[in-house]
């Protein structure tokens, strides 16, 4: 049996045109991109001004690498009229100064690598908020035109009900699938504007802004596993440097100290003369600096044997990361040559059936639900995509 056709105003076209069309731009105030974004965190955020303290606090204590004994001021009395000044002074053996200031700056080189890691971590958590917000805009946007579609259909259903041209199956069929997306929509505001606030807040702004609309991120120049410049690794590897310079510092602290000393007897004193003194300490208690190699270079090789875990950790981290993108990559591209083409194909037709009289309401809405869906999984793969290659710029460092 053949439906009966439904005539439909103009209005109703212009509706229907609209389906084919996503706008795909959003009005903005003032954008914020994904890198301006980067900058302003990386300006703003508390955890990278932390950093720069602890640098500047590990410089500080370069200064007393050279940690020279305080001298000793000596005072000797033999008989009422004679007595006797002098000072004395030690010092370690001068390797040890040097070996202690290796040390200091090898720890200041670790201080910068962790804040290289902050920064890091840091940029990774903005993008990923960035895309979440450009996904929930886009989202936003897309149950927007459905929102506004479908609640014309109920409210289209609903008339031709009470006019008795459908059952009542479609009308209840239409009313259900508008309040359906009507409540997706406004959960995608919420969700939204929750986004944007969390994002304000990791990039500490005070005025409210704009992001731009969802697009690719470029995965061009993303480098091989050979030259990964990842700060975790740079970490390990200064922070074997750190155990290398304790080691040989420590290996310094065998040789004997030195010391020299003037004394200046009385004036008064007949037979009153003036000394000289130098000599050395002997290390005389071997055993505890043999602990103290062996635990620095215990220490050494444990944080050798940490850094090439990380290594491996890395490489492995980088090849799922890479295929991520490649796969991701391989969906937004079929979306965007076909997928997307598909859906246009589907609302198309779908109308003209429609309007013809050969589908009803709910096969009509049924096709245009799945166009929609289609839209819908496109930007869940773009963004995707976005945070497979986020992920793939943190491991190399960028």
């Amino acid at each position: 049996m053949r439906i009966n056709k439904i005539k439909f105003s103009p209005a109703y076209y212009i509706i229907v045109i609209s389906l084919q069309i996503l706008p795909f731009a959003l009005q903005a105030q003032q954008k914020i991109s994904i890198d301006e974004a980067v900058q302003r965190a990386i300006v703003n955020h508390p955890a990278i001004k932390a950093a720069d303290l602890q640098v500047e606090q590990q410089r500080q204590l370069q200064n007393s690498a050279l940690n020279i004994a305080n001298p000793e001021l000596e005072y000797e009395k033999e008989k009422s009229s004679s007595y006797g000044l002098g000072v004395r002074q030690s010092f370690s053996f001068p390797t040890v100064y040097s070996a202690q200031s290796k040390l200091q700056k090898e720890k200041t080189r670790l201080s910068e690598t962790q804040k290289n890691i902050t920064i890091n971590d840091l940029r990774r958590s903005v993008r990923e908020s960035y895309i979440q917000a450009q996904y929930l805009d886009a989202l936003v946007a897309e149950y927007k035109v459905q929102d506004s579609t479908y609640q014309r259909f109920s409210n289209a259903a609903k008339r031709q009900f009470d006019a008795g041209q459908i059952d009542f199956l479609q009308t209840t069929f239409a009313e259900a699938k508008a309040s359906e997306i009507h409540n997706l929509y406004q959960k995608a505001q919420i969700e939204n504007q929750y986004a944007l606030e969390s994002l304000r807040v990791l990039i500490g702004l005070k005025e409210k802004f704009d992001i731009e609309y969802i697009s690719r991120i470029s995965s061009q120049n993303l480098i091989d596993t050979t030259s990964i410049v990842n700060p975790v690794i740079a970490y390990y590897t200064q922070q074997a440097q750190v155990e290398l310079s304790n080691l040989k510092l420590q290996r310094n602290k065998i040789l004997p100290d030195l010391f020299v000393g003037y004394q200046k007897n009385s004036p008064f004193d007949t037979n009153a003369f003036s000394r000289f003194r130098a000599g050395l300490t002997i290390p005389l208690w071997f055993w505890q600096y043999s602990g103290n190699i062996k635990s620095a270079n215990a220490g050494y090789k444990a944080a050798e044997q940490i850094g090439m875990s990380q290594k491996v950790t890395i490489n492995a981290e980088f090849q799922q990361a890479s295929g991520g993108v490649n796969s991701n990559l391989q969906l937004v591209e079929f979306y965007e040559k076909t997928g997307l083409l598909q859906a246009t194909t589907i609302v198309n037709t779908a109308s003209r059936l429609f309007t013809s009289g050969e589908n009803d309401y709910v096969s009509f809405i049924r096709n245009l639900a799945d166009a929609y869906a289609i839209r819908l999984r496109y930007l869940e793969a773009l963004r995707d995509y976005n945070n497979s290659v986020t992920s793939l710029n943190t491991l190399i460092g960028r």
